[in-house]
This record gives structure tokens, sequence and C-alpha cells, in this order.
């Protein structure tokens, strides 16, 4: 029977449940607003107290999600706030790293149907709340956590306002997931551009994971492109650390500080490669997107073409891969991304064509 199996010496059913009705407790509180001092340590001894705390809170979290996610993007940023997306994670990064620490011990499987259950009446209980009806409540698989929780379409600029009170400007096309916690503020760029705008913290350095590339800062404005196979990382004011970790320890040490970039300085980080010496770049130019205008400087032409495609509603194509690795330069307007296909066409003697499907080769 399911009672007969223990977790801590408890019975397993009457153990998942309690810890489920825990963590709705806290998701609540959380929602609130910020936890005091004294609850935010209260919080901190529940999820090290026992894995499976952690484990239901994640569940729960995912739950929620996937709640919101059926009713479409727009109500996701209006039902759960960034500030509250945060907290969660921030919470969710210190478990994770003290459960690295640990010897977790396994549940026995009765446990996991018992928490399975417990998930899906949770998602129902969040549908009741936000006005689903029965039609629906259809479950399916949660959202993927690496999601990124900010987010642009093609063409859109969006500015965002941590709860540090940095501000994050996300270029067009481009994804950010947000990982604060209390010793340091994660974010990681998963797709496009994005400025940066940091306040500063001594005590929690400022980090942007972009692919294996990581940029340490305490407060600075710079702009981080993750581009087609490379990483470049530009300083409009202040200090910015370049750093590419080397091994799977997951421990940053000093040698692996590539460079250190100041204002009017850039770096291009081969995803596949080495970190390229560190140039000069005027800083009118860095994050000039801000402002509508487009500027590549000797820039491998197929960036140009992938930073292209997160301003154009139709996809541009190169067909000749070898022309990708030639440096251009080129300056337009973000909305007039038609005349940077006809320039590039132009002087490198290639022939533009759209396809059926609206798509325009280069070749």
């Amino acid at each position: 029977m399911m009672d007969n199996q223990r977790h801590n010496g408890q019975p397993v059913r009457e153990t998942v449940m309690r810890i489920g009705a825990e963590a709705d407790s806290w998701h609540a509180r959380i929602n609130e607003g910020p936890l005091t001092p004294d609850e935010a340590r209260a919080f901190n001894e529940w999820l090290a107290a026992d894995p499976e705390h952690e484990r239901q809170y994640r569940c729960g979290q995912m739950a929620l999600r996937e709640v919101l996610l059926m009713r479409g993007e727009r109500d996701l940023e209006d039902l759960m706030r960034p500030t509250v997306y945060e907290r969660i994670n921030s919470a969710l990064y210190d478990a994770g790293q003290w459960l690295q620490t640990q010897s977790a011990g396994r549940i026995a499987r009765a446990g996991f149907v018992t928490a399975a259950v417990s998930s899906i009446l949770l998602v129902s209980f969040f549908a009741v709340q936000l006005g689903f009806g029965p039609e629906q409540m259809r479950i399916s698989a949660p959202a993927s956590p690496a999601e990124p929780l900010y987010e642009t379409k093609i063409a859109e600029i969006r500015d965002v306002t941590l709860s540090d009170g940095s501000i994050v400007t996300l270029g067009a096309a481009s994804g950010v997931d947000v990982l604060f916690t209390q010793n340091e503020r994660r974010v990681v760029l998963s797709e496009g551009e994005a400025f940066f705008q940091v306040e500063k913290d001594p005590d929690r350095p400022f980090i942007v994971v972009a692919d294996n590339m990581l940029v340490r800062v305490l407060g600075t404005k710079f702009d981080v492109n993750l581009g087609a196979k490379a990483v470049g990382i530009s300083v409009l004011e202040g200090r910015v650390e370049v750093i590419r970790p080397e091994g799977d320890s997951g421990v940053m040490r000093d040698s692996d500080i590539k460079h250190v970039l100041t204002a009017g300085q850039k770096v291009a980080a081969a995803k596949q490669g080495r970190v390229q010496p560190v140039e000069t770049v005027d800083v009118e130019n860095v994050a000039a997107w801000r402002r509508g205008e487009l500027v590549w400087v000797d820039t491998p032409v197929r960036d140009i073409i992938a930073d292209l495609n997160r301003y154009s509603p139709s996809k541009i194509v190169l067909a000749n891969s070898e022309i990708g690795d030639l440096g251009y330069t080129l300056a337009l307007q973000a909305d007039d991304v038609s005349r940077g296909v006809r320039l590039l066409a132009s002087s490198l003697g290639l022939e533009a064509k759209e396809r059926p499907n609206g798509d325009i080769v280069l070749r």
C-alpha cells in the first residue's frame, strides 16, 4: 500500500500532499509581492530542508505557466508580471545550487504518482481562477523552463525594467531569461540582441550568458549580439569582463577571463573557436538599432543577414555559404530591410530572387 512506503520516516502519500500544500502557500505568498527578510530566510530554509520541496515547487510553477500560456502571449504578460518570474526563478536557482552539493535520495514511485495528481489538480485550480471552461481544460506537457521570459517579435524593440532597476532593451526577434539570486544577477540571451543598462550592486555582479560566453559587470552599459556563428560584445560605458569558462566544473577561474573591455571597445567570440582580439568601435554605433539605425562595420555577411532577418517579414537566405565569411560595411534604417538586400546583392554580384513561400534568396 502507498501509506506503507516511507519518505523521511513518514508515509509517502501524506508527505507529498503536505509538501504540495506548503508549496502552494509559498506560490501564493510570492505572487503577492516581495518577501520580507524573515520570509525570504524561511523560504530558503524550506527549500533546503528536502529535495522534494524544490521539486514540488517547480511542478507548481510549471503548471501555472502552462495555464497562463493557454491564454496566449498577451495575457501571459498581463497576468504573470516579470518581477514574479524573477522571484520564482531566483528561488529555483538557489535551490538548484544547493541540491548540487547534497546527496538526494529517491522517493518511492507511488510518491511521484501522487505528485503528478497534485500537479493536475493545481492546473485545474488555476484554470478555474482564470476563468477557463471545461472545453479549455486540456492538459498538455508543461512549457519548457528554458523558454525566454521576455521576448520580442520581428521588428519589435522593447524595454524591460528588471527588479534591481537595470534596464534591458531587447532588439527585434530576441529573448532573455532572468535568473536573480542573492549572490548574482544572471540574464541568459537565448536569441537575437540586447542592450543592458546595469544598476550598480557591488554585492551582486550582473552576468549575461550568450551561448558559451559570459559577460560579467557591476554597473555599465553594453550590447550583446548572438550572431549566426559568433557572439558580439560592445561597450558603451563602463567596464565588462568577457569570460569563456573552460572545462565542466562550472567554476569560473581567473584564466577564463579572455578580455576586459571598456567604453568604445568590442570583441567577437566564435561559438566554435577562439575569442578574437579587442577592436575599437565608434560609441555612436553601439546598439544604434535602439534608435532605428542598423550599422555594421566589416561584419561577416552571414551575421548581417541574421540581423536583417530579425527585422524582415520575409526570410533572407544566402545560397553561397562562402560569401557569408566576407566582411562588409553597411548602414540603413531598420524599416528599410529591402534596401539592405538590394545593396548586398549589387555589391557582392548576387541576384535576389523571391521563392513562392516569400523567402528571398541571394545567389
